[in-house]
């Protein structure tokens, strides 16, 4: 009786290490792949079997027999056909979130919210569900590797929270500034900002702010262009030129302070209109350095920020300045036509985004979003500090600053960036690439 249990357990825990091991092959196996196809004999980019261009060489490396559009129903082969053929290594692909794909949210996701297409998805869900404990059945059946390869979840995770990505698709998490003494020359193949806080479209901004203006800035990134190229070469340059996406950002400190330095040569109207033209002027600047993928992003409702509505929104009731919020949506109105029209006149894409209507509709209904204050930052007393002001040894400073659209009285939080940034990203991510 001991003997037999003795050797039923022996068994038992064979048949463990054997499955551990297996297991461990196949990722292995999946790494090395991954990590370095040409040396494991693989071709880094598979032609096609009926390419009549094809070598008998070529086939060593591998194929593709594949034909865009097809699919399991009604003819394609099934896995157990593709062994029998000699085939000892198989991985299945799981199917896609499909329903979050551009043109399903177009044509099924609701004309203005363009969702994901949940019957859609649940769909691939259920034909993966039923797809997985298959394999894993024929994998212990059939000799060899019989593999199931779930791409749903990443992918689906990645549609939802795209900016956690960003490293992964060769773009730095937070990007240096150009002008960093200690940047090196790789550091500048992730993405650098030229930006200087405080200036604006309108070059009187950058002289009352003592910042670099938004003209100066083009000149650096010619530097920034030249330094490419001689370190890495014209065709890296020219692939960064055409590939990257160019952010344009300002405005709000024309619109809030600078205005009033200029009013006795503008009308809010007209001076709104004045830093449209200079915006679009340029990125036609920007676009001749060889940039072909620019968005510029709208002015925001700065007459909402706290430090406005403390010094013009009234003592009392520290309401949104009105007059500011108008001069914002002039600058926007005249702003986003231009661009289209650029977007039709010069190759590649000139895009506006609109900021303005996602950070007002926060501001309007915190709740929504999930913040608890939206008229006051979390530093300080939330109504006036700002900057140097603004740090852990100020003690008004609030312990949760998730619960805030505002950081300080002028800057969101990390929290209300990341909202933005998720809304517009779903919005326009499938209109840049």
């Amino acid at each position: 009786m001991s003997g037999d249990g003795a050797e039923e357990k022996h068994n038992g825990a064979s048949g463990v290490v054997k499955e551990k091991s297996q297991k461990a092959k196949k990722i292995q196996f999946a790494k090395e792949q991954e990590e370095n196809p040409e040396k494991l004999g693989i071709a880094k980019s598979l032609p096609a079997f009926m390419n009549p261009n094809l070598k008998p060489q070529d086939l060593l490396k591998g194929v593709t027999f594949a034909s865009g559009g097809t699919g399991y129903d009604p003819l394609t082969a099934k896995i157990m056909e593709l062994h029998k053929l000699g085939a000892k290594k198989i991985g299945v692909f799981s199917a896609v979130p499909v329903g979050c794909v551009p043109l399903q949210r177009t044509v099924f996701g609701g004309m203005f919210t363009r969702g994901c297409v949940k019957p859609l998805n649940n769909m691939a869900k259920q034909f993966n569900a039923r797809l997985s404990p298959a394999l894993e059945s024929l994998d212990k059946e059939l000799d060899g590797v019989i593999l199931y390869i779930d791409v749903y979840d990443t992918l689906y995770n990645m549609i939802q929270h795209p900016s956690k990505y960003a490293e992964k698709l060769g773009i730095a998490k937070s990007l240096p500034a150009f002008m960093n003494p200690n940047l090196k020359p790789q550091d500048l193949l992730k993405g650098v900002t030229f930006a200087s806080g405080g200036t604006g479209y309108d070059p009187l901004t950058a002289k009352i702010m003592s910042v670099i203006s938004v003209w100066d800035q083009l000149t650096y990134f010619k530097r920034y262009i030249s330094t490419i190229k001689q370190h890495f070469g014209e065709k890296k340059a020219q692939d960064i030129l055409d590939n990257s996406f160019f952010v344009v950002c300002s405005s709000s400190n024309d619109l809030a302070h600078t205005f009033m330095a200029q009013s006795h040569k503008y009308d809010p109207t007209s001076y709104a209109n004045f830093l449209a033209d200079s915006a679009v002027k340029f990125v036609r600047e920007l676009h001749k350095l060889g940039a072909k993928k620019i968005g510029v992003f709208s002015a925001v409702p700065v007459g909402c920020v706290p430090l406005q509505r403390t010094v013009f929104g009234g003592m009392f009731t520290r309401g949104c300045v009105e007059s500011l919020n108008n001069m914002a949506k002039q600058f926007n109105a005249r702003l986003s036509p231009a661009l289209e029209s650029l977007d039709k006149e010069l190759d590649g894409v000139i895009l506006y985004i609109d900021v303005y209507d996602t950070l007002f509709d926060m501001i309007q209904h915190p709740s929504k979003y999930g913040f608890e204050v939206a008229d006051r930052g979390c530093c300080g007393r939330g109504s006036l500090a700002i900057s140097y002001m603004c740090n852990s040894l100020n003690p008004f400073t609030c312990s949760n600053s998730s619960a805030y659209i505002f950081w300080d009285s002028y800057h969101p939080t990390e929290r209300a960036y990341q909202v933005m940034v998720d809304n517009l990203l779903d919005k326009y991510l499938s209109k840049i690439y």
